[in-house]
Order: structure tokens, then C-alpha cells, then sequence
């Protein structure tokens, strides 16, 4: 009886969004573990968890527990020019726990959108190197969707009939069917990017989980080559962690590869419910660079507490 309403509800969700839903599901509010209902009133199991949003899968107890804290709460959305002690104590713990293994990360500024957080971490590296202007990454990459994610993010119908807004210039990433081989390739494109352009990139950025791409793993190895090759030149490392923070045998995937001394920038979003940017003293910010509406829900700020 639900089937034709729920059908209706799909085509107008595209309609109004102006393209197709990527998925057509549309849930009740409904689930448990790996179970989710939808609309029509069939309940499928959770494969996707909103890619690594729904980690602890759905109705967790100690989501619900948090949410209803929130709920209660005075504020629903807390920014920048209010925020509530749970905001500072999100922050403190995010940075503790990255610098657990000897990290340097003196800084935590949190989003509501892990585009947003690489967004700031681009804006911190730009001032820190002006006038360097050029950014480099991987192939395979993907950054987020903004204008000038959409060019870092190595696929190009993304950013179609978009005027160019950063230059980009890619490094092959690590292939596991040919260690030596890749790191060899990747050295020399690397050196071949900063030779052709002296002084003008402002950061590399590291997938060092490729998700996008393929769910690639790296190589300790692979990554320390390149990093030492960036330190010699100067350019800052910014790890990209919206997919992997919370998803390896460590915290960070930084920490599960080893790289803990290399990181001066990272990101954080997908499982946390909240976005973060973490960094160096190095590259704190003058005037005032970083600064939005909203830092995150009162709700997203506690589950991600939880």
C-alpha cells in the first residue's frame, strides 16, 4: 500500500534536487545495526553506511543517548559566534588524539562538511606559501566537490563548464603489484613537477587510502619517499582523512602508516559526524582566514563526543 506514495516521494525528491537521487531510498527514521527501513516499508541491510558516515551502524545506543542530550540543549546549530563547552572539549580530544604518536598538531577547526575542512586546510597552506599558487595530488584523487575541490578531484565531468580555479598537477599513486616500480614512477613525477615549476605549489595532498579511487591502500615506503622529497622543497603535507579517520588499525591512517612527523595539515569528517581541520603552529593563520556560521549541529558535536 506504501509502494506508489513511496515511488511518488522518490521522483519528486529528484525533481526538486533537479537530477535522480544516487540511490533511490528514502528512509522512515527507522533502523537498527545494519538494517534501515525505507519509505515503502522494506527494511534492507546498510551496505554503503553513507560512505563511512554510518559506521556504527544505525540506532546505536550510544548515538541515541547523545542525540537526546542535544536534544535537550540549548542551541541546534553551534558556530562561530557561539559556542558551547562540548565544542571546546570535541576540539581538545581531536587534537590529543592526534598527536598521541608525536604529531606536531597545535590547532582544531571544526565544519560541517569535510569539503569545508579541506577547504580551510587550503586556505591555511595559500597564505603560508603565497604566492605559490599550484597544488599537487594524486591520480585518482578525489578532494570534495566545492569550485576548487572539483579540480583537485581527478574527474573531470565534476567539473564541467566550471572555470579553472586552481592548478592542479598529479602523481601516480602507489600500485602494490609493482612497489619499486610505482615509488620510482611517483619520485619522478614528483621532482619533475617541482623542477618544472620552482617555489609555485602551496601543499600536496595525500589519499593515503585512495577511496574514490578504488579503495587503494599506499605504502609506508611509497609515502615517506615523497614526503622527504616535499620537505626538501618546502612544501607542506596535508593529509586528506574525510574517509579514513577512524577506519584503520590506528585513529588516524597517518598513524597507521607511520607518518606522524611528516603531518602538518589534516581533515577529518564521514565518521566523526562533525569536520575538522588540525595544524602546525607553522601554519596558524593572520587575520581572520577561517571563520563560518555554523561549526556543526549541537547533535553532530556530541555523537561525535560519543
Amino acid at each position: 500500500s506504501l509502494e506508489a506514495r513511496y515511488k511518488a516521494l522518490v521522483e519528486e525528491a529528484g525533481t526538486l534536487r533537479g537530477r535522480p537521487l544516487m540511490l533511490p531510498y528514502i528512509g522512515t527514521g527507522i533502523g537498527k545495526g545494519s538494517l534501515v527501513e525505507l519509505g515503502d516499508g522494506s527494511v534492507k541491510y546498510d551496505f554503503i553506511s553513507g560512505i563511512g558516515v554510518h559506521v556504527l551502524g544505525h540506532s546505536h545506543p550510544a548515538l541515541v543517548e547523545a542525540a537526546i542530550d542535544a536534544a535537550l540543549s540549548d542551541t541546534i546549530m553551534q558556530g562561530n559566534l557561539q559556542q558551547n563547552a562540548e565544542s571546546v572539549e570535541l576540539a581538545r580530544e581531536l587534537r590529543d588524539l592526534g598527536n598521541r604518536n608525536d604529531a606536531h598538531l597545535a590547532h582544531c577547526f571544526l565544519a560541517t562538511s569535510g569539503a569545508m575542512a579541506n577547504e580551510n586546510a587550503l586556505k591555511l597552506v595559500f597564505q603560508k606559501k603565497a604566492p605559490a599558487s599550484r597544488i599537487l595530488a594524486f591520480r585518482g584523487a578525489f578532494a570534495g566537490r566545492t569550485m576548487t575541490l572539483s579540480h583537485v578531484t581527478d574527474r573531470p565531468k565534476s567539473r564541467q563548464g566550471l572555470p579553472e580555479t586552481v592548478a592542479v598537477d598529479y602523481v601516480p599513486f602507489f600500485d602494490p603489484a609493482r612497489p619499486q616500480e610505482s615509488i620510482n614512477e611517483a619520485t619522478h613525477m614528483l621532482r619533475s613537477h617541482l623542477q618544472q615549476y620552482p617555489n609555485e605549489h602551496a601543499v600536496m595532498m595525500f589519499e593515503l587510502i585512495q577511496g574514490e579511487g578504488g579503495v587503494y591502500p599506499g605504502n609506508r615506503e611509497f609515502f615517506i619517499t615523497l614526503m622527504d622529497i616535499l620537505r626538501e622543497h618546502h612544501v607542506p603535507i596535508m593529509i586528506d582523512e574525510i574517509q579514513t579517520f577512524g577506519r584503520t588499525t590506528e585513529p588516524f591512517a597517518f598513524q597507521h602508516f607511520g607518518l606522524d612527523e611528516y603531518v602538518d595539515v589534516v581533515t577529518v569528517g564521514k565518521l566523526l559526524q562533525v569536520c575538522t581541520t588540525l595544524f602546525t603552529e607553522t601554519l596558524n593563520p593572520s587575520g581572520p582566514l577561517l571563520s563560518q556560521t555554523f561549526t556543526g549541529s549541537t547533535s553532530a558535536i556530541f555523537s561525535a563526543r560519543a
